[in-house]
């Protein structure tokens, strides 16, 4: 079992060495290839996942266009809300955007790990919590501001993800066209 995980659970609350083996032991590698999609938008989703390796695209529909949301990659947990915790169908899917190493975990395991381990549960509400202001942060950071200045607080909070993510994603995400961001980005890289 990875140390990654443990390490991105940690560093919002400790957990016991026995809730790390209950978690290690129901806790299942999976990969994804370059372009796999493994959530689908209107299917039901009941398996969360953590991002060992490879990077992934959450996306929705807007006028019969996918629009990309948000980008997750290592350390980070993919769990879409909606469909994972309350059971409707996904209004978003998931797309790998390079080969991808995980470890998935379905919905009535954790259920079964909240009931053995109250502290788990605290942990993963905390953990909840944490990447509930992390996403309304960056979803902050980069909409309903100009797309020059979305581009530039990625750019400055997280300059890998726009090495990773193809610009046709991260047009998308900026809620611009790709020949507006190349424009965008040749106007930094020269300025």
């Amino acid at each position: 079992m990875s140390t990654l995980l443990f390490e991105a659970m940690e560093r919002i609350s400790p957990l016991t060495d026995e809730i790390k083996e209950a978690i290690s032991t129901r806790m299942r590698p999976v990969r994804f290839k370059e372009h796999e999609r493994f959530i689908h938008i209107g299917e039901p989703n009941h398996t969360c996942y953590f991002i060992l390796k490879g990077l992934v695209r959450v996306y929705y529909m807007r006028n019969n266009r996918e629009v990309s949301g948000m980008f997750l990659k290592e350390g980070q947990l993919i769990a879409l809300a909606e469909s994972f915790y309350f059971k409707r169908l996904s209004r978003h899917g998931v797309e790998a955007l390079e080969d991808c190493e995980m470890l998935e975990l379905r919905f009535d395991e954790l259920e079964e790990l909240y009931w053995q381990y109250p502290l788990f549960m605290n942990n993963s509400r905390l953990f909840s919590i944490y990447y509930n202001i992390y996403w309304r942060d960056r979803y902050e950071l980069t909409t309903n501001v100009p797309v020059e200045e979305g581009y530039r607080s990625l750019l400055r909070t997280d300059p890998e993800l726009i090495q990773r993510v193809p610009q046709v994603y991260l047009a998308s995400y900026l809620h611009t066209t790709e020949s507006h961001l190349s424009r965008i980005r040749s106007s930094i890289r020269t300025g």
